[in-house]
């Protein structure tokens, strides 16, 4: 699911009918607001068009500017516009106003002849002639024939592959997309409409729907004839190797065992593969849905001792109550070892001059690659699990759960969201001119946890790290209910805390004095070591 918002309105983007007629229906109910049928093209909806009949009336559009309606910005994906559906308020323009005045004008010329006219009815219409409108746009998206350039010829020769491919009875990769353009409950006029609201005084909420992404399918499809696939159009990096169990696993070490949090890492290997691989596991915590299961005959309860009124035991539950959480890092590097390994760690004063001579080298000169962020970003991985998503290249972010969260229980609630924008590494790089982004995923980001999990802005903790894990900027979603690693000083910083400083001062993070902890095995504390950071008495 994503979304736009445009001036007052707000653009919504989903891969079906009944997702965006959903959205409609959530936001009528949210503004107890009632809508009527304005205009509706014939082919508005239709899944089933041939080939042939659309290439004969429909064009290849690139980008719309739209007044009215919707529009979208060149992205470099051929659409075709299948049809259109547009509603007004209930409470609109009336559209009978001419037809009205014309019967009251017949029936004066009638009654002034001497004919009988009956009761003269002069009821006061309920239209108030409010402007707000609704607009829901159905295309077909041909993201295999995407161009990189903005160019008329590029446009042109990718048009032109796209119709003979359609013209020749080639089974093409497409999307159906919806967009779906809602109104802000301030746009009615001369009527009252309900605003839910955030928080007590916040700011008016627009409602958020979770939509699904789903795989592009295929029309027209030809039996006779193979489909070109992806891979040749844009070669792909490695498919990484699917672990369904850890049979031939070899345990090297144990990198860290934490009873705190019920986890654990280790090192090991494949038998007859090459390459490490680092494997956390975790205990999950229950779930209330399932303690009817645990407190039942289906647990065995072992003995362990008992002391009058108390005693302990330990509990044999079923294998599907018994999951862990499970993530494999393979094949592995000395980095990640590093990283997961237990170890000391020490407080690092940076000053603006000790970043620019030394971590700032570092950040630029890391081997870790970001390519698994821009698979999220570009849709190729992960794309099932996005929440929410901001396409503007600027401002614009996505939202999905963190690999730590398994998504079963909301105690543990975990997301990131990940910035669009790819010049940004850390909180080091914000400046003023990025407000709109903080505040945009600030504002969208719990809005749309409000509406996917129930959680309010008031009980979700939303924070950067600094250093971070990776040096792609992405802030952290947490439920407070969960003690997620990384939450407390000298790691965390707040994002409204972060937007608070930029506000003041818009080039805060370029001057500010800022603390961290690091791991004694981390190279960055390597580097540290050489320039004598710590030996040399620095505090």
């Amino acid at each position: 699911m994503s979304f736009i918002v445009m001036a007052e309105e707000t653009v919504y983007t989903s891969t079906s009918l009944n997702e965006a007629q959903n959205w409609f229906e959530l936001y009528k109910n949210e503004t107890l607001s009632k809508w009527r049928v304005f205009r509706s093209t014939k082919s508005f909806g239709c899944t089933g068009l041939r080939a042939d009949n659309v290439m004969k009336t429909k064009k290849i559009l690139w980008s719309v500017k739209a007044k009215q309606g919707i529009g979208w910005s060149f992205d470099g994906v051929p659409r075709i516009l299948v049809g259109k559906r547009q509603w007004m308020c209930h409470l609109g323009p009336d559209l009978c106003q001419k037809k009205k005045e014309r019967y009251k004008r017949q029936k004066e010329e009638r009654k002034a002849l001497g004919f009988a006219c009956g009761k003269n009815r002069n009821r006061k219409s309920k239209k108030v002639g409010c402007p707000a409108m609704v607009y829901l746009t159905h295309l077909i998206r041909f993201p295999e024939y995407k161009v990189t350039v903005n160019r008329i010829r590029a446009r042109k020769a990718a048009s032109k592959r796209l119709k003979d491919d359609i013209m020749a009875g080639k089974a093409i990769a497409a999307e159906h997309q919806f967009l779906l353009k809602l109104p802000d409950p301030s746009c009615h006029e001369g009527h009252p409409t309900c605003v839910v609201m955030a928080e007590p005084g916040g700011e008016p909420v627009q409602p958020v729907q979770k939509v699904q992404k789903v795989e592009p399918e295929i029309y027209w499809p030809d039996p006779n004839i193979g489909t070109t696939s992806h891979q040749e159009l844009c070669p792909a990096a490695p498919i990484p190797v699917q672990f369904t169990s850890f049979e031939n696993f070899e345990i090297v070490q144990i990198l860290d065992s934490n009873e705190e949090r019920k986890s654990i890492a280790v090192e090991g290997r494949f038998r007859d593969q090459e390459g490490r691989a680092v494997v956390l596991m975790q205990k999950q915590g229950f779930r209330n849905d399932q303690l009817a299961e645990v407190f039942s005959p289906a647990a065995q309860l072992k003995p362990i001792f008992q002391n009058d009124i108390y005693s302990n035991q330990t509990a044999l539950l079923p294998p599907h109550l018994n999951e862990l959480k499970v993530t494999t890092i393979y094949p592995a590097e000395e980095k990640h070892i590093l990283r997961y390994q237990k170890e000391h760690v020490s407080f690092v004063t940076e000053t603006p001059d000790l970043y620019n001579n030394v971590i700032r080298p570092y950040v630029d000169s890391a081997s870790f690659s970001n390519q698994w962020i821009y698979n999220i970003l570009e849709h190729k991985k992960e794309a099932e699990r996005i929440v929410f998503e901001d396409p503007n290249p600027e401002h614009g972010f996505i939202l999905l759960p963190d690999l730590k969260w398994t998504g079963k229980g909301l105690e543990d609630l975990y997301l990131q969201a990940i910035v669009h924008p790819r010049n940004i590494r850390s909180i080091r790089d914000l400046r003023g001119h990025h407000l709109p982004l903080l505040r945009n995923i600030r504002d969208n980001g719990t809005r749309a946890v409000i509406y996917k999990y129930g959680i309010p802005a008031h009980k979700l903790r939303v924070y950067f790290h600094y250093q971070p894990s990776f040096y792609h900027l992405h802030v952290h979603f947490s439920a407070l209910t969960f003690e997620a690693p990384g939450i407390l000083c000298g790691k965390a910083h707040l994002l409204t805390d972060v937007i608070s400083n930029l506000e003041i001062t818009p080039d805060y993070y370029e001057r500010a004095v800022m603390q961290f902890t690091i791991r004694d095995n981390h190279p960055l504390k390597t580097k540290l070591d050489d320039i004598g950071y710590f030996g040399g008495g620095v505090a």
